[in-house]
């Protein structure tokens, strides 16, 4: 079985930062929405994960830029943030 869908939402738990998925690199669906994420996105979105087409990563706490590796993801169909 491969995992090709992460949906995570409305954690409450205090800083959490952004969790290690580099090995999930077939990922076509990834949600970790209201999850209290601080920090970046990392670079391994776009660079080992390319397949996704639906990013929301919404209500979180991110900060810095969007990573430019991110442009090779070109089967993105819905990308989320706030």
């Amino acid at each position: 079985m491969v995992l090709s869908e992460l949906r995570i939402s409305d954690l409450n738990i205090e800083n959490t930062h952004f969790p290690d998925l580099q090995n999930l690199n077939i990922l076509t669906d990834l949600v970790l929405r209201n999850c209290s994420i601080i920090g970046s996105i990392p670079p391994y979105i776009g660079e080992r994960i390319r397949n996704i087409k639906r990013l929301d990563l919404s209500f979180n706490r991110l900060t810095g830029m969007i990573p430019e590796n991110m442009a090779a993801l070109t089967n993105l169909q819905f990308m989320g943030g706030k």
